[in-house]
């Protein structure tokens, strides 16, 4: 499978939007009561919003994104809420290819900002959002959603990171930031700086929050989910 073989269109069918559900549980492991419900994914849908899906040449669905609008100051917004991709379809840019084509249809009905927020020690998420597609960040919300049970969330509280995505009509390219962090990241001042640690994963050993510049450095770990299912308490 490439991702040049998939295809991103609306669910269109009931059956599709059960695979939906479906693909939640298989992504993030969520309690059925955290699943967004197929009736909430046909209303949004029906009534401006956008529930998109990436399938394979069988018709297989490999990824979804569901969006709702919103309001903000009087401007309409797309509030992306859902951004799931099958475990085993991971690395083929679904995740990309979902958001560009929600791009597209919200400049269609005249929507200019898509607003989210997502786990910021989610790593890969962070460099689709922030590094490739230009999402810039808003604020922190500690414990957004209290406790989502089992799956990717368990253990640790649901601290998120509200982003901003500003469109226009013109392609959207992938943002310099990466490489003017990875060329002068010595010179930048770092919150955290990691060392020593159990076994393989390195810990924090300075934190500091005294700090005041444009630009600071936020080590996170590379996968969180590797590292809680290695030692949670580090």
């Amino acid at each position: 499978m490439s991702g040049a073989a998939v295809s991103v269109r609306p669910i269109a069918t009931l059956e599709e939007y059960r695979e939906c559900m479906a693909l939640q549980q298989a992504a993030f492991g969520y309690d059925d009561r955290f699943v967004e419900p197929l009736t909430q994914l046909v209303t949004a849908q029906r009534y401006g919003g956008h529930v998109l899906g990436a399938f394979d040449r069988d018709g297989t669905i490999l990824g979804y994104l569901y969006s709702c609008p919103g309001l903000r100051d009087g401007e309409l917004l797309s509030c992306f809420r859902i951004l799931a991709v099958s475990p085993a379809a991971r690395g083929l840019g679904i995740g990309e290819r979902l958001l560009l084509a929600l791009r597209d249809r919200a400049l269609a009905a005249g929507i200019r900002t898509v607003v989210a927020t997502f786990d910021p020690l989610e790593a890969a998420n962070a460099r689709l959002y922030l590094g490739k597609l230009g999402f810039r960040g808003l604020r922190f919300y500690p414990n957004h959603y209290g406790d989502l049970g089992r799956g990717q969330n368990a253990g640790l509280e649901t601290d998120r990171l509200e982003i901003e995505w500003t469109l226009d009509a013109a392609a959207p390219t992938r943002r310099a930031a990466d490489g003017e962090v990875a060329s002068g990241r010595d010179a930048i001042p770092r919150i955290t700086a990691l060392s020593g640690g159990r076994g393989e994963w390195p810990s924090c050993t300075i934190l500091r929050l005294d700090l005041d510049a444009e630009r600071l450095l936020l080590e996170v770990p590379a996968s969180i989910q590797a590292l809680k299912a290695a030692d949670l308490g580090l």
